[in-house]
């Protein structure tokens, strides 16, 4: 009986183990696909609106419309260097992931001018891609809808110096947020920045922005 009592205390032991680890396996996981997700939806040039309020004005998406098709937009700039983007495109991008139909399309000051439809890029930078830590992740059901949650850590140098273009350090990153080991992010040349929470749901494999907030 001591025997039998022994060994089901070790297979308890053993699941309890392979529960745990299956467990930072998945949260490793999502670490590295939130890392991703926020630098290729821009995560970081979403607008701040309240639950079901998404802007109705175009200046409060331009800069994430252009960041999200980039590469795209860029290689068909005119002679001058300038980017456009066509109001039928801004609708589209903002309807698709904002649920915006009646968008109130106007210039956005010293960055897009816009004129018979069309925006056309002035002199201007932009940030370089968000480094992001998952911190909580949450799903409800919604009127037959999953509404997911997602708390995330936006992340500067610990040094002050600016990330750069998209290369080792980012991949770096990446690989020590994955693994998660360090007890303060400056191990890792890294610091908090600012605290973000999204909801957002899919509809048509296609992600839906239902709020964004910055917390304290």
């Amino acid at each position: 009986m001591k025997k039998i009592l022994i060994l089901l205390l070790g297979l308890s032991l053993v699941l309890c183990l392979t529960a745990c680890q299956n467990e930072e396996d998945k949260q490793a996981e999502l670490r590295g696909e939130y890392f991703d997700f926020a630098m290729d939806y821009r995560l970081d040039y979403i607008p701040y609106f309240a639950l079901n309020e998404a802007p109705k004005t175009s200046d409060e998406y331009l800069m994430w419309a252009f960041l999200v098709n980039v590469e795209e937009i860029k290689s068909e700039s005119d002679a001058s260097g300038r980017s456009h983007m066509t109001k039928e495109y801004v609708e589209e991008m903002v309807e698709k992931h904002f649920k915006v139909t009646d968008l109130e399309h106007q210039s956005m000051i010293k960055t897009w001018n816009y004129e018979d439809g069309v925006y056309v890029s002035q002199v201007f930078s932009y940030n370089p891609l968000p480094v992001v830590i998952l911190r909580e992740l949450n799903e409800e059901e919604q009127d037959g809808k999953t509404i997911y949650s997602v708390i995330l850590d936006f992340c500067a140098k610990a040094d002050n110096t600016a990330l750069g273009s998209y290369g080792p350090t980012y991949e770096k990153f990446k690989e020590d947020i994955i693994n998660g080991e360090y007890t303060d992010l400056s191990q890792i040349g890294l610091k908090v920045d600012k605290t973000e929470s999204f909801k957002y749901y899919l509809e048509d494999d296609e992600l839906v922005f239902i709020e964004h907030l910055e917390l304290d």
